[in-house]
């Protein structure tokens, strides 16, 4: 999609992945680290927001977020995780 682009990979924390998704087979440690190794990644955010403000991304560097389109709510079930970012024109579907 993009020529000369650094990949930076987000990964969300223990906490609130167990409590968004339910058990998790790996830590985010170990998620990270497998991350690390993958040669299309150049640098790992952990732990990652849930939800990411614009300020947030703008203060990380990054231009665009890059995941699929489904719609994630917050853990309070009220909002797409996403809909700054989205609405900010910085969202790009997997």
């Amino acid at each position: 999609m993009f020529t000369h682009t650094i990949v930076i990979a987000g990964v969300s924390g223990d906490y609130e992945t167990i409590a968004k998704k339910g058990k998790i087979v790996m830590t985010e440690k170990e998620r990270s680290e497998i991350l690390l190794h993958c040669k299309w990644v150049d640098r790992v955010i952990c732990p990652c927001p849930w939800i990411l403000t614009i300020d947030w991304v703008r203060d990380q560097g990054i231009h665009y977020v890059a995941h699929d389109d489904l719609v994630y709510k917050s853990l309070e079930g009220t909002m797409d995780i996403y809909y700054d970012v989205k609405k900010a024109g910085m969202f790009r579907p997997t």
